[in-house]
């Protein structure tokens, strides 16, 4: 189902369907990423589900809390902190990590966003905030970029994802499409 114009990046709370038919295959970014064979395949064949929690803390600073759900169980939890600070946590399937998230203010995409590759910045609306996110595995060399926004796909509105792994000089990319 198409996601309603006033949900929007800064207020992400609710349950995404993630839509394979719309989506990019993720098989190559989680085999770059070291994710076992089995693990590729569930997640090719089962349904997959966000609950998304997102709430501004006593100092003001954006939080977007996610739980992954495939067959029922919970897949993974993955807090994150709107604050460009680099924090580390320990991820079941990627081994440690550590990542930054911000909010891209559509009034202000500076440099570093003009130097994100094309594919990722094009696609979103010119006065759409967005969600972007930097994580790194401290353990098994990839650097994973997303840019989370709102897009039309075939004449109607879905919360994207856009997903950019660097591994050993080879960039990988995909494009997640939820439902509402």
């Amino acid at each position: 189902m198409a996601a309603p114009t006033d949900v929007t990046v800064l207020s992400l709370t609710g349950r995404w369907h993630l839509n394979k038919v719309l989506s990019d295959s993720q098989q190559d970014m989680l085999q770059h990423q070291g994710m076992p064979f089995f693990a590729r395949k569930t997640i090719a064949y089962a349904n997959i589900t966000v609950d998304i929690n997102q709430y501004v803390d006593s100092d003001g600073v954006m939080h977007a809390d996610s739980k992954q759900l495939t067959m029922g169980r919970v897949a993974s939890v993955e807090p994150r902190t709107a604050d460009w600070t680099i924090r580390e946590q320990q991820n079941p399937y990627f081994g440690t990590i550590a990542g930054k998230c911000r909010i891209v203010s559509a009034a202000f995409r500076g440099v570093e966003w003009e130097e994100l590759d094309e594919w990722l910045r094009e696609g979103w609306g010119e006065d759409e905030d967005l969600f972007q996110s930097v994580v790194t595995s401290l353990e098994r060399g990839w650097r994973w970029i997303q840019i989370w926004g709102f897009s039309n796909i075939q004449g109607s509105r879905h919360h994207v994802r856009k997903l950019w792994l660097e591994k050993d000089g080879v960039a990988d990319r995909c494009r997640l499409v939820y439902d509402w």
